[in-house]
């Protein structure tokens, strides 16, 4: 695949996997340990691909697929999409900065964004005198995101092929000598 049908390829398969993963999220289940705090792993996904390759996906997709989860599970409508289309655009502008910096590194930036975005959206919400989620519920699925995050970075570099481009296919190599 070159160019324009990849990056095609790659939106259309995210649309796939958020489609994927909304579907689960709507199966009933029954909690084993009593509550279970959901990570966002529509958040995770996106985040872990705009890092590795920004150009493979729009902020189109991102808003459509963030606002058919917003219907779904009846949240206020295009707020989260509003706040996520935000956080993808911060990611797209640090991209170049985090694909040499060590995973750590990149784990704490993701989940300092997506804080800074449940935090916003929380203040959003009771600013407008909407009823959110509490503080407690927001942390709970703040750590339940982080431990995902790893997980959606391997199933993204395994099963998708997206993963950290090299030094030396960026010419960084090339430059220095």
């Amino acid at each position: 695949m070159h160019g324009q049908t990849r990056i095609l390829a790659y939106n259309l398969l995210f649309v796939a996997a958020a489609f994927l993963l909304l579907t689960i999220r709507m199966m009933p289940h029954v909690p084993i340990v009593g509550p279970l705090y959901e990570p966002d792993l529509i958040f995770c996904l996106m985040a872990a691909w705009l890092l590795r390759h920004p150009e493979y996906l729009s902020a189109v997709v991102i808003v459509v697929s963030v606002l058919v989860s917003e219907l779904l599970f009846l949240q206020p409508l295009g707020l989260w999409a509003a706040l996520m289309l935000l956080a993808s655009e911060f990611f797209r502008s640090t991209a170049d900065r985090v694909r040499f910096l060590p995973f750590g590194y990149e784990w704490l930036i993701v989940m300092t964004a997506y804080a800074a975005t449940a935090i916003a959206y929380s203040f959003l919400l009771a600013l407008t005198l909407v009823p959110g989620p509490d503080a407690k519920t927001v942390a709970l699925q703040l750590f339940a995101t982080a431990v995902a995050y790893p997980l959606v970075v391997a199933t993204t570099n395994l099963l998708f092929r997206i993963r950290k481009t090299s030094s030396i296919r960026t010419g960084l190599l090339e430059e220095g000598s």
